[in-house]
């Protein structure tokens, strides 16, 4: 059996095997398992429903899922359950994270608790220096805490706290106002030695390279009692531990890891901004220029607010920073290199912090067209690519509803001559000048590529929600492992006994070398399932696993049919080689018309099931398209290698069951019209049970009502089948 190209089939096989195997390694990591395998989150959410009529309200609820899921889980890859209840409300279902992402968030916290306990507080120095004076030196001390340049600031905080308090015991108010302005001074002073946390995170966050590593330089001279990099104690190394704890979850970070990043998602996609800049007094260019004088301000006081806290807003602000996606695109700059030259003379105020940039831009109602609240409710209607007709440029154009275009054309009628910042998810994304009033038309342009205009649009669309979601969850519940574990450990028992009995099955029925191959085919495909869902980071649910059993079955059927049709040539008289062959291509039609409806099946419940069925499907239909590779393609590569060795000269396939003689298509009058009244009868008893006992054969799913949740006091323990027990003696009926 000469085969020029088996050398490159066996190239193939051993490749996809030594990459399944490192897509699941470690499997404990990679592979994730939904909610109801390892536990999870639920949220109850209420949809605001202020102005709309009831017509408008009604399968509200499901119109905002579909929005959502395309704005949180487009791919419908994150095992997210959906789930409307009544019309102005929904329920979100997200898995936990593994127990190793747990572990590495928990290393994360703590390091980063270790930093934030080497800080101190205003509490904290005023309770050490309002102590009796025979306790205070001790309690000062251990405000050190290691850092060394706080020792000469606690002595001057003393001095000044000392003067002050003997200052307001006299009676020269004009030295008591200037030893309590020392006094703050020197508080002041002392706390800035802290390590800035909010400038920490910034720099974490940002991408490896050489900008974090200069920002972590800087970091680390400002702050070097926080830091030894060249000691071994990890004692004297906190900063460098908690980048290095940061770096290790951040690296294995899911999409979706905790009920804050569910929330975050459901906020913050799509949302559009309209900020108008703010700009420098060109007769005081320190200054920002506005016709109300109470909003002409030192520009440096937010350039400082800035590198202090970063783009955080603080009270009695005027103006706020909003980072820019991307700063020589945004500006109009050839290169980067250019902004630091041009800097304090272009119109809009851009600052550079960790690493990323941002605008300074107003902070009012007055100037800005915020996401649609219930005094000011406007919706995006529609977004679609277009092109600049002057410059030919890729833009993204939108359109406003009238309520809107009204809100817009104030906005921008009152700030004619002045800049307008199109700001989405909150980023800077373009600016233009405002030359007269724009009503509900609008674009964003920039130097976009067509792939990032479609991502744009889509974004966009997906974020004009045709109801706004209430920020506070009405429920919010966390739903424990052992529920999960027990599904878990039912499911995988399940698959375990029906692989090992199926296995042994073939063993014994088709000998040791068919039936080996057949156990190897079965064994490579269940590796394969499992690195595609491990590299795809689908999830494991309990109707998965029950489509990973139905694979199994499914593809001994292939091997099967292989077999018979081998033995069948075989019991012809054909030679073995030649049966070999004849068997596969015989099999051939009939494995593949039987496995391609299933897949197509599959196909249609991935589309249009529920999320549980979805599972099933996705499993199943993996399960499906590797079995006909390893049924077809790899069993075939090794018996035939075996044959070309000399290794294989027949196989040795046992018969329980003679070839029945009966002649079953003669009997093809009897058993058409038996079946179809079957089917009849069967259809109509459903028909007529639909009507008569809907209860009988519909779940909750289909006919609605309502779901209990039992929370047993920490004290008293009951396991699954106490529960089930307990609740039918309750009910006084025979079901749970």
């Amino acid at each position: 059996m000469s085969d020029p190209n088996r050398t490159l089939k066996w190239v193939l096989v051993i490749t996809l095997v030594v990459v399944s195997l490192l897509a699941i390694y470690p499997p404990s990591e990679r592979l994730k398992g939904g909610i109801d395998l390892v536990g999870g989150t639920s949220l109850l959410l209420e949809i605001d429903t202020t102005d709309l009529s009831p017509e408008d309200q009604q399968g509200l609820s499901r119109r905002v899922i579909r929005i959502l899921r395309e704005r949180v889980d487009p791919q419908g890859q994150l095992n997210i359950e959906w789930r409307p209840v009544g019309n102005t409300r929904l329920e979100i279902r997200m898995p936990l994270p593994p127990k190793q992402a747990v572990a590495r968030r928990e290393a994360w916290e703590q390091a980063l608790d270790e930093l934030k306990a080497l800080n101190i507080s205003r509490y904290d120095v005023e309770t050490a220096l309002n102590k009796d004076l025979d306790d205070r030196p001790a309690a000062i001390e251990g405000l050190q805490r290691g850092v060394e340049k706080r020792s000469s600031l606690l002595e001057a905080l003393t001095a000044a706290f000392d003067a002050r308090e003997a200052g307001l015991d006299g009676d020269d108010m004009e030295a008591s106002e200037e030893a309590t302005t020392r006094y703050e001074q020197s508080m002041a002073d002392l706390l800035a030695a802290n390590l800035p946390l909010n400038r920490l995170l910034d720099i974490f966050s940002l991408p490896k390279g050489d900008s974090r590593d200069a920002e972590m330089g800087k970091l680390r001279a400002d702050n070097p009692s926080y830091d030894a990099p060249g000691l071994s104690s990890d004692q004297a190394r906190p900063l460098t531990i908690a980048l290095d704890a940061y770096d290790q979850w951040s690296k294995h970070k899911a999409d979706l890891e905790d009920p804050s990043d569910l929330k975050r998602r459901l906020r913050g996609a799509g949302v559009l901004e309209f900020r108008i800049l703010a700009e420098r007094n060109p007769e005081s260019p320190s200054h920002t220029r506005d016709p109300n004088r109470s909003f002409e301000e030192p520009i440096s006081k937010y350039t400082e607010q800035l590198a202090a806290y970063g783009p955080r807003l603080r009270h009695g602000d005027h103006y706020r920073w909003i980072k820019v996606e991307n700063v020589v695109r945004f500006l109009r700059l050839d290169d980067i290199s250019t902004f630091e030259s041009q800097k304090g003379l272009r119109r809009p105020i851009v600052e550079e912090y960790a690493g990323r940039y941002y605008v300074l831009s107003y902070d009012d109602p007055d100037h800005a067209l915020l996401p649609s609240t219930t005094q000011r409710r406007w919706k995006l209607r529609r977004a679609y690519p277009d092109r600049n007709p002057l410059s030919g440029q890729n833009t993204v154009s939108f359109e406003l509803d009238p309520r809107g275009g009204q809100l817009f054309r104030v906005l921008t009628g009152s700030n004619v001559n002045r800049d307008l910042c199109i700001v989405l998810d909150g980023a800077a994304m373009s600016y233009a000048n405002i030359e007269e009033a724009i009503g509900q038309r609008c674009q964003i342009s920039g130097d976009f590529t067509l792939e990032r205009v479609q991502d744009l649009v889509r974004t966009l669309e997906a974020g004009s929600l045709p109801a706004r979601l209430k920020e506070t969850p009405l429920r919010e519940t966390v739903i424990g492992p052992s529920l999960g574990e027990s599904n878990r450990n039912r499911g995988l028992q399940a698959a375990k006994w029906g692989l090992l009995s199926v296995a042994a099955f073939m063993m014994l029925y088709y000998g040791f070398i068919a039936g080996g191959m057949a156990n190897l085919a079965l064994a490579m495909n269940m590796l394969f399932i499992l690195s595609v869902m491990a590299m795809n980071q689908w999830t494991f649910t309990l109707p998965g696993i029950a489509g990973l059993i139905l694979t199994i079955g499914m593809a001994v059927d292939a091997n099967v049919l292989i077999l018979e049709r081998i033995r069948e040539e075989r019991d012809r008289g054909v030679i073995f080689k030649k049966a070999l062959n004849a068997g596969y291509d015989k099999a051939f039609s009939t494995i593949m018309d039987a496995n391609i409806t299933t897949l197509m099946t599959c196909i249609i419940l991935g589309f249009v099931g529920s999320e549980e069925v979805k599972g099933f499907a996705i499993t199943l239909g993996i399960g499906v398209t590797t079995s006909m590779f390893t049924s077809l393609f790899v069993t075939r590569l090794i018996f035939n290698s075996l044959i070309a060795k000399g290794w294989l000269k027949d196989l040795s396939m046992r018969r329980f069951i003679r070839p029945p003689t009966v002649d079953w298509m003669g009997l093809r009058r009897v058993f058409l019209p038996t079946s179809g009244v079957v089917v009849v009868l069967g259809l109509g008893l459903f028909l007529t049970l639909s009507v008569t006992d809907r209860e009988g054969v519909y779940d909750i799913e289909f006919l609605g009502g309502t779901g209990v949740q039992i929370d047993l006091r920490p004290d008293y323990e009951l396991t699954d089948e106490d529960v089930r027990d307990a609740i039918t003696a309750t009910s006084g009926g025979d079901r749970p």
